[in-house]
């Protein structure tokens, strides 16, 4: 599409992940004229190398926590090739010209090159050599990467963040997982179920300690049954290539011997190229107001998904990225952003999931708010009992004392992914828990869970 870019557009964006995807073809529909730059994949990370891939790896875990947990049901033969299979046909086979034919056919015009701002609504397209205007807005979306610590052989060919094991082509005979944290402990799961003997270190003391601490106990049971080994308060201190395996040295003085080794301890802001220092912007100054404009530049410059630190989600992005095409349309009518900051629901995809929104406990009373809480095993709901389930999960409530509203909640079981929408409704809905008293659960499911948890905040 190079031979038809122009000196001007509305809106420029940098970066054709999610945001983009749920932004730029509205805003070209709509009668702007809309130019996205991209120099890898459009579409980001999620559909190639990270949610997609991942969940299709993890697919196998579902039918295998469902009959070890099942009386009568034998666990089932896993086919990994077949698992394999399914990974490349949901990534398309890491083809993106789907994604790339979506938005040029709602009108946008897409430069496969690197972006890098130049000045004031200037972008320059590197590898092209010319510039492009934009008259309404240019928009950062350039997305977030793995964080790779300075450790003596990180750079090595088994050695690598998720991208290299979501697209492995063999299933490692041994897998060691640096990180134990949503990346870590799914893609931890899901090889244990494909066959890998898995050993998981983290400097916490636990998976996901962000979370709520019963939550990522019992996470960390459903892997250990799987024999996923544990190693906490443990981290790597470097890799030695051996040619057919990497030996992982920690600093507990063990020599861990991998065919793979996955490096999951974080993600980062990609900023670091696009120019952010030509406008007075530092890589930290991308703070956004609820418009996704940076607060620090004079209403040109916008921030949409990972980069921007509100909701590191696709989902998260996704909402952004509507909330600018309406912005910039000049729909106000719902109101700015909000929602990503009090309530962005978050899903680790394990078996069982380990789905929350809103507020820990702990976070809560950090940020000085007087909370009263309510827990709940599931094995005291009717719907897993019924079905004789050894380990069927848990739920808490974080409740305003003062308000008596909803804040916080948090699910562990097999299908809280699907449960966590209803919390995320009563926090964005400022609901009190005497108005959700009145929402009745059917009997039996697992949403049942909320009859009891309210009662005991009442």
């Amino acid at each position: 599409m190079t031979d038809r870019l122009r000196d001007r557009y509305d809106v420029i964006f940098i970066g054709a992940g999610s945001a983009t995807e749920a932004s730029a073809p509205k805003l070209a529909e709509a009668g702007l004229e809309v130019l996205v730059i991209e120099a890898e994949d459009v579409g980001g990370e999620c559909p190639f190398t990270a949610c997609i891939p991942s969940k299709a790896l993890l697919t196998p875990a579902q039918a295998v926590h469902l009959a070890l947990e099942s009386p009568g049901v034998s666990r089932p033969k896993i086919d990994a090739d077949a698992v394999l299979a399914l990974r490349d046909r949901v990534t398309l086979g890491g083809s993106d010209a789907e994604h790339a034919a979506s938005l040029e056919a709602a009108g946008v015009h897409l430069a496969r090159c690197h972006g890098r701002i130049v000045g004031e609504r200037i972008v320059e397209l590197v590898e092209l050599g010319r510039r492009v205007e934009a008259l309404r807005g240019v928009v950062i979306a350039t997305g977030a990467g793995p964080i790779l610590p300075d450790i003596a052989g990180i750079d090595g060919p088994r050695v690598g963040p998720a991208a290299t094991l979501t697209t492995i082509g063999a299933i490692p005979e041994r897998l060691v997982v640096v990180g134990a944290g949503v990346i870590g402990c799914e893609l931890a799961q899901a090889f244990a179920v494909l066959g890998s003997r898995v050993t998981v270190l983290d400097l916490a003391e636990r998976p996901m300690p962000q979370e709520e601490p019963e939550a990522a106990i019992r996470i960390r049971a459903a892997l250990e049954r799987l024999g996923v080994e544990f190693r906490f308060s443990t981290s790597a201190t470097s890799f030695d290539d051996r040619g057919d395996c990497v030996v992982v040295n920690t600093d507990a003085g063990d020599a861990l011997l991998a065919d793979h080794v996955l490096v999951a301890i974080g993600r980062r802001p990609r900023v670091s190229a696009i120019g952010l220092s030509n406008v007075g912007l530092e890589p930290d100054d991308l703070e956004t107001d609820e418009w996704l404009r940076v607060r620090a530049e004079s209403g040109w410059l916008y921030a949409i998904g990972d980069v921007n630190g509100r909701s590191p989600y696709t989902h998260g992005a996704n909402y952004q990225g509507a909330i600018l095409a309406e912005h910039l349309l000049g729909n106000h009518r719902s109101g700015g952003a909000s929602g990503d900051r009090s309530a962005s629901p978050r899903v680790v995809f394990t078996v069982p999931n380990l789905a929350a929104v809103g507020m820990t406990e702990h976070a809560a009373r950090d940020a000085g708010i007087d909370v009263v809480t309510a827990e709940w095993d599931l094995a005291d709901v009717a719907a897993p009992y019924s079905h004789g389930h050894a380990h069927p999960g848990w739920a808490k409530l974080v409740c305003d004392a003062s308000t008596r509203r909803l804040i916080g909640a948090t699910f562990v079981s097999a299908d809280a992914g699907e449960m966590i929408h209803a919390a995320t409704i009563a926090i964005v809905g400022q609901l009190t828990v005497e108005q959700l008293r009145h929402a009745i659960a059917p009997f039996p499911t697992h949403s049942e869970v909320w009859t009891p948890l309210i009662a005991k905040l009442l």
